[in-house]
């Protein structure tokens, strides 16, 4: 459980409060950020990757590419040849290879993370 305050953005005339812990990813576009939610569900923020990343609580969340940071708890499997990994909503995610090996890292040192072998092998 990710226990950390919510993101607020305001997206037009709304105000979101999302939970870090409903956060699957977060892929750009530029100066737009989509926000992937648990339950089908996707904020975009008129804030660029880098805006979003600051907020989030860095133990829960890993930069894979210049334009995707996922959730390490919402991690299905990591195909570390081809330099990919799907999330549990099926989402293909490339790995950057100057950043497979922090991602590989921080899955292998952390007990928690441990418990799926396929990501090693």
């Amino acid at each position: 459980m990710i226990y950390s305050n919510p993101l607020v953005y305001k997206v037009y005339d709304e105000l979101f409060s999302i939970p870090p812990g409903e956060i699957i990813c977060c892929k750009s576009d530029d100066e737009w950020t989509e926000i992937v939610l648990t339950g089908q569900r996707e904020v975009q923020v008129d804030k660029p990757l880098l805006e979003v990343q600051k907020k989030l609580p860095k133990r829960h969340f890993e930069r894979v590419h210049k334009s995707w940071i996922i959730n390490v708890h919402h991690i299905n499997k990591v195909d570390w040849e081809k330099g990919s990994l799907q999330l549990m909503d099926k989402t293909n995610v490339p790995i950057l290879p100057i950043l497979k090996m922090r991602l590989y890292n921080l899955l292998n040192n952390n007990p928690v993370f441990c418990k799926t072998k396929e990501w090693f092998d």
